[in-house]
């Protein structure tokens, strides 16, 4: 095997596959998600924080409520990403969300957690918790500038 081929066979084994797959969040989140009564988009820092100004532990910078033709574009910009998901081994694992979506319907509550940095997602309806494959970074420029638009301040990196 050349020096080339090798290389690029380590890359994979270390930097994981690109692969295309279906990905579905569990049942019940699913119900919210396909008809959402409504989507906020959230904006987080790194920072701990507790009390007023916490959400799922970090600091809330701000939130913006999403027309629903926006929040459709939303949870299908997100799920194309988890779409593209990768597997791989050489991967960080700090998981320090800057993006939260909630969507509500009736009095189901759907939160979604999304750390571009080492590409974890975690879902939360109620008190259940999933962890999605990793997603790509392809909607955070999305949903950095929907932050923008409704003014609310985006995460220092």
């Amino acid at each position: 095997m050349n020096r080339r081929v090798a290389l690029a066979a380590t890359c994979v084994l270390l930097l994981g596959s690109a692969q295309s797959r279906e990905v579905h969040f569990s049942e019940e989140i699913e119900r919210v998600l396909e008809a959402p009564d409504a989507i906020e988009l959230w904006s987080l820092e790194a920072e701990p924080a507790k009390g007023p100004a916490a959400f799922y532990g970090s600091l809330a910078l701000g939130r913006a409520a999403l027309a629903p033709g926006a929040g459709a574009d939303v949870i299908r910009a997100l799920r194309a990403d988890l779409a593209q998901s990768f597997d791989g081994i050489g991967v960080a694992a700090c998981f320090i969300p800057r993006h939260a979506l909630v969507a509500t319907r009736a009095a189901k509550r759907v939160v979604i957690l999304i750390c571009f940095e080492c590409g974890r997602v975690a879902a939360f309806s109620g008190e259940n918790e999933e962890e999605l494959p990793l997603v790509s970074a392809r909607s955070k420029n999305m949903l950095d500038g929907l932050l923008r638009e409704h003014g609310v301040p985006l995460a220092t990196k």
